[in-house]
């Protein structure tokens, strides 16, 4: 199974996302997703959404929310996102409002809503004050206009790529060979009313957002990290030239 990357901006790695995957299939029982063995179609189609939903954002945390400094190799070869200066500082001045584990559940969200309305990702758009109403809203409005901004930068994805890459694998595992059929069902009332992927977005905060093992150095280390970094960065460039 190979996926051309040529026609978009993305990044041909795939080590963290694939990773991301892993970790919720986990979350999922562990089996390999067949549709052939499937209970229910609908459900595994929507858990599949929801690994694209949470790999997306993470990997976007690691490109513009953590320092360069610190997982600059991780950004350089793992990561189908690019850092981006703004979405990094978008992501500053969110963390003086909203807690990480709030802005990825509403990133998760929007890129669920982005992989499923890829025909017309306005509807996804559309979707995200229903998503901060579902989420409990932030009571500061400088906030809600600071995460709407975050997520601008999620929907740049090529929906010729979405269709692509989601076709593609569900019927390479025994899915259907149209998106139409493999996506009827009805997303919202199961993320919202049902409230489906609450158990998933707590396992993924637990593990990441509040476990004290994935916490970020202090400002010190930080700073010799980042000293560290220019040094081997300088003598590399020594040996290049």
């Amino acid at each position: 199974y190979n996926l051309d990357l040529t026609d978009t901006d993305l990044c041909p790695n795939f080590m963290l996302h694939e990773t991301i995957h892993l970790f919720v299939n986990d979350f999922y029982g562990g089996h390999c997703p067949s549709y052939a063995e499937a209970d229910s179609p609908n459900m595994l189609t929507a858990r599949l959404l929801s690994g694209e939903a949470c790999a997306g954002p993470l990997e976007f945390f690691v490109a513009n929310e953590i320092p360069g400094v610190e997982f600059a190799s991780i950004g350089r070869y793992n990561n189908y996102w690019r850092s981006d200066l703004h979405a990094h500082s978008l992501f500053l001045r969110l963390s003086q409002h909203c807690s990480k584990e709030y802005v990825f559940k509403f990133l998760f969200y929007s890129y669920l809503f982005i992989n499923y309305y890829f025909e017309d990702i306005s509807l996804a758009k559309k979707i995200r004050p229903k998503i901060l109403d579902h989420l409990t809203p932030p009571e500061n409005a400088k906030s809600v206009e600071l995460l709407y901004k975050l997520s601008d930068k999620l929907f740049i994805l090529n929906p010729t790529f979405i269709k692509r890459a989601c076709r593609d694998y569900i019927h390479f595992i025994g899915g259907p060979s149209s998106l139409s059929e493999a996506y009827a069902f009805d997303l919202e009332k199961l993320a919202f009313d049902e409230d489906y992927f609450a158990p998933l977005l707590e396992h993924v905060a637990a593990f990441i957002f509040k476990n004290p093992k994935m916490r970020r150095p202090d400002s010190k280390l930080r700073s010799q990290s980042h000293r560290r970094h220019r040094q081997t960065d300088r003598g590399l460039g020594r040996v290049i030239r």
